[in-house]
């Protein structure tokens, strides 16, 4: 655990010993009758007031003392997105994954520990608070091209650093041609960091070989990051600049450098 890390660990735990009372002077709503399984509501319901709404606030709004020292924030479900899905809109699978495995290098810890209908309860109620202010919310994920993910590795890969380095992707701009964050539109020496989220706070590209991925170590989650963005941060969508074929190889290209590095 890096020094940053520890920081935040020690604000959490300061916040939530200070902050409780404040934290929990309402109790978390209820969905109206008839939206989802009532049962299944009211266990998600109690779940998220125990385990999650001194971070994301009982309204999931993360207008909490806790979240107001934490960085990066808790995720406000009141706008209706999430950073980590693999599309452009979550599903309930994504919220369970998140919940299950938590969210490296942030204070979204995990809950394994969890049975599964405990998981199922938090997720759907986790989507009712994203869809509640008639936000796009949860919907269909697109397919991706997993047979393409795994054809033709080498050459793919190769393909792809090319690609990563060209003003097509401009990947580079902003992670730099080493990976390491710092690439001429995130970065200067003389300013520190350029670029800003949704929020207007200071938005940091990812040191992919120090700091690795938050959103998920498969094919599947790096071919989601590129292809759909990650929304309230300047990581874009490149699914409408390049192909399918064109986000494989960038994704090969991680895949092998992300592997080269842990061997060394």
């Amino acid at each position: 655990m890096n020094r940053a890390d520890r920081i935040g660990l020690i604000l959490v735990v300061l916040g939530c010993v200070a902050g409780i009372g404040l934290t929990f002077s309402a109790t978390v709503e209820l969905p109206p009758m008839g939206v989802g399984d009532e049962g299944l509501m009211a266990r998600g319901a109690a779940l998220y007031e125990t385990k999650c709404a001194h971070c994301h606030g009982v309204d999931g709004s993360a207008s909490t003392s806790t979240a107001r020292m934490l960085n990066p924030r808790p995720r406000d479900f009141s706008e209706g997105v999430i950073k980590f899905a693999r599309g452009p809109l979550p599903q309930q699978s994504d919220l369970k994954r998140i919940i299950r495995d938590g969210i490296p290098q942030t204070s979204m810890a995990g809950f394994a520990a969890l049975e599964e209908q405990d998981l199922d309860a938090l997720a759907a109620y986790a989507e009712w608070l994203l869809t509640r202010n008639n936000k796009p919310g949860v919907g269909e994920t697109p397919e991706i091209p997993s047979e393409l993910l795994t054809s033709n590795y080498p050459a793919s890969a190769d393909r792809g650093a090319q690609l990563f380095n060209s003003p097509k992707s401009a990947c580079s701009s902003c992670h730099g041609q080493d990976l390491r964050g710092k690439g001429p539109a995130s970065w200067s020496e003389e300013n520190g960091w350029l670029l800003l989220d949704a929020a207007g706070l200071p938005a940091r590209p990812r040191d992919l070989i120090a700091d690795g991925l938050r959103g998920g170590f498969e094919a599947e989650d790096l071919y989601a990051r590129i292809a759909f963005g990650i929304p309230g941060t300047p990581m874009a969508a490149m699914n409408n600049t390049l192909s399918a074929s064109e986000i494989c190889d960038l994704v090969a290209f991680l895949e092998r450098e992300l592997i080269h590095h842990q061997q060394q």
